[in-house]
């Protein structure tokens, strides 16, 4: 297929086309060329070579860098156990911290803060430099952990989110980056509670609140980033 490739580029088809032209008129004798067919044929042989082996690297950094990416350490807190981002499945709750890059796309539960909102640098998603502000949803009769004022006790957030139940009901997996709908319906309480952007955290973004905590919606090649590669 790379092979393939070089030869759809003007530039390649037409020195080859030429090259066997050459070589043709070389072996039959039907007519003559002025210069041999290998002064053309040799150097576009070592221009494909030379980008194929510039494609395999390219391919060989790419892998590598998928493969460290889909091997970094992932929190979870239902149950609470650390595994390798690639194992990270829909319905899991993660822990991410300030700094660290969101593992899938997420709805978040709760943050450090006592709004339940963080910032985060979406650049490597849409090249945006400036932080956005995202929030966990809000319901008109909040549970008692949403109330909790700053600094949390994360370690007892955790044990509730380990009991925590609940549905999301949202839009397949798409490439959309700018959009998101969805409900949330916990199980503790009757209320449905909407879902937009300012309530999910894309794969990729990174983290600039001290913590959170979320719910995996989509993960792996079902994200949003993965849907734009």
């Amino acid at each position: 297929l790379a092979l393939f490739g070089q030869f759809r580029r003007f530039a390649n088809m037409y020195f080859l086309l030429v090259g066997l032209l050459m070589y043709f008129g070389e072996t039959t004798g039907y007519f003559l060329s002025p210069y041999p067919a290998a002064t053309t044929l040799a150097p576009l042989a070592l221009v494909v070579a030379v980008s194929l082996l510039q494609e395999a690297l390219t391919d060989l950094a790419r892998h590598k860098a998928d493969a460290e990416v889909n091997n970094r350490p992932t929190d979870l807190v239902n149950p609470s156990e650390q595994v390798p981002q690639f194992k990270v499945k829909t319905g899991k709750i993660i822990r991410v911290l300030n700094g660290d890059q969101i593992p899938a796309d997420l709805v978040i539960l709760a943050t450090s803060t006592e709004a339940n909102s963080c910032y985060i640098d979406t650049a490597s998603i849409d090249g945006e430099t400036s932080l956005k502000i995202r929030r966990a949803p809000q319901l008109e009769h909040p549970l008692t952990w949403m109330t909790e004022a700053a600094p949390k006790d994360e370690h007892q957030l955790h044990a509730i989110m380990e009991e925590l139940e609940g549905v999301v009901e949202c839009d397949p997996p798409n490439e959309h980056i700018n959009s998101f709908t969805g409900t949330l319906k916990y199980a503790q309480c009757d209320e449905l509670v909407p879902l937009s952007k300012d309530h999910v955290v894309l794969r990729g973004s990174s983290l600039h609140t001290d913590w959170l905590l979320g719910l995996a919606i989509y993960t792996g090649e079902d994200t949003k980033l993965a849907l734009n590669a």
